[in-house]
């Protein structure tokens, strides 16, 4: 499980563009045992994720978008539940500076890789997510964001409150569905400070619902 806290600069953003400028198609996991997961970074339009098991090659792109989510592209293979193996896809859009968003998928690598989210999901900057085993949910992983909110007295990186989102697996669907959203009370320099603080409240408004 890893947790992403996105701080992009201009700076960090041009050599970010440099390098994925020499990539067409590289692999970023294989086994034997499992499938190969690549990231396919085109000259122009968004980053993509390939995934081969048995021979068979299926991609997912993200959405159109201005401007497209080709940074810092990055897939993971995750096991949300005994036997149940996905891929967890994200893909960063930015012009450079602050206000960059991270596109997220998780990949059913069955059929026509499906993504399990409810909807496109998307986190703007100085956001977190991670994937918890709560014994409120046991049939599966939960997966909490921390999307920070802007108050108006408030700098770029002061602390801020954060919306809560926690989303659990529903097996009749097949899908993850969005089952809790709140306002932290408390104000929090970095997201994943939030996360982590806000675990046990999370877990109790999991228990409760």
């Amino acid at each position: 499980m890893r947790t992403m806290h996105l701080r992009i600069v201009a700076a960090a953003i041009a050599g970010v563009v440099a390098l994925l400028s020499s990539l067409t198609a590289r692999p970023m996991t294989a086994s034997a045992a499992g499938p190969v997961v690549q990231i396919v970074t085109p000259n122009a339009g968004p980053a993509s994720v390939c995934i081969t098991t048995q021979g068979a090659r299926r991609c997912y792109a993200p959405p159109s978008h201005d401007p497209p989510f080709r940074l810092v592209p990055k897939a993971t293979i995750v096991t949300i539940a005994p036997g149940m193996q996905v891929v967890l896809f994200s893909a960063v859009s930015s012009a450079g500076g602050s206000g960059s968003q991270m596109a997220l998928a998780l990949l059913d690598n069955q059929g026509a890789l499906g993504d399990l989210f409810p909807s496109q999901l998307s986190l703007k900057e100085d956001s977190s997510y991670d994937f918890w085993r709560d014994a409120a949910v046991p049939n599966a992983l939960i997966f909490v964001t921390a999307e920070f909110i802007w108050g108006s007295d408030e700098c770029h990186f002061c602390a801020h409150k954060f919306t809560i989102d926690t989303y659990v697996y529903d097996r009749q669907s097949g899908r993850y569905r969005l089952h809790d959203k709140y306002t932290t009370a408390n104000k929090y320099t970095a997201p994943s400070s939030a996360l982590k603080a806000e675990r046990t409240r999370i877990h109790q408004r999991l228990q409760k619902n």
